[in-house]
């Protein structure tokens, strides 16, 4: 009877793992395709169901991070300066987040920013973007003497320009070997063994497509609290507006 046992139990365990398995690529997600969502009308036309097919193309990487705000593009950045692969995926075809997402740019920062300084990153991008404008617009002989230039004048920052700029710079910093940015492209589920993060699937609104990203550690640059909640595993690296300080935030979050 002991013999039968094993036999009956390993059978059950076969089946068992059969049905996870299809059920996990046979089931079907609903994703919002923030790009679509219309100024006016029925928003429910941004809505895109997605079905997990059985072969998924594979990309392999030491950190996957979600999200191209100026979190998630310091964490990509600071970890591919130290030698890992890194997949930075962002839903939109525009990196920055806030920062560039204005009609015109102005970034939140200390009064004291221009003489106490930030971090390299930080300054290399805040010197990028008025290199940017001694390039690509032409200046007034007063503005090209101006050290701290201002493009836009605002009063509520010393530093407010046209998005345009702020993206160019950016994407510029993002070219870096071992760095993989893959645009229109959100991150709607995770595999997972216990407390362990073995993958990522993400769907790419332009071509229709799933990937599966293989990485080691998983990085959210959001602070939307569904993107921890995603994956509700032990350890969850947040980013989140980090880019000022240099580093990404580890957090230590239980199941």
């Amino acid at each position: 009877m002991d013999r039968y046992a094993r036999t009956f139990l390993l059978l059950f365990l076969t089946c068992l793992l059969f049905l996870t398995c299809f059920a996990a690529f046979g089931a079907e997600y609903r994703l919002v395709d923030v790009q679509e969502v219309p100024v006016f009308g029925d928003p429910a036309g941004a809505v895109v169901r997605v079905t997990v097919p059985e072969q998924v193309g594979e990309i392999r990487c030491d950190a996957l991070v979600t999200g191209a705000g100026m979190g998630g593009i310091a964490a990509a950045i600071t970890l591919a300066g130290r030698g890992h692969p890194v997949c930075l995926t962002e839903e939109t075809d525009w990196v920055g987040g806030q920062a560039t997402a204005g009609g015109v740019s102005a970034l939140d920062e200390n009064r004291f920013i221009e003489f106490a300084g930030g971090t390299r990153s930080y300054m290399r991008f805040r010197n990028g973007i008025r290199e940017w404008y001694r390039r690509n617009r032409v200046l007034t002989p007063q503005a090209k003497l101006w050290e701290n230039l201002n493009p836009a004048t605002c009063y509520v920052s010393p530093l407010c320009f046209e998005p345009r700029a702020g993206v160019d710079v950016l994407q510029e910093m993002l070219r870096m070997p071992g760095l993989k940015v893959f645009p229109r492209t959100a991150v709607f589920a995770i595999d997972r063994r216990g407390d362990t993060i073995e993958s990522a699937l993400a769907w790419k609104f332009d071509q229709g497509a799933a990937i599966r990203d293989a990485a080691c550690w998983a990085v959210a640059s959001s602070w939307t609290p569904g993107r921890i909640s995603l994956s509700s595993s032990t350890e969850v690296a947040m980013s989140s507006m980090t880019f000022s300080y240099g580093v990404p935030l580890p957090l230590r979050m239980s199941s």
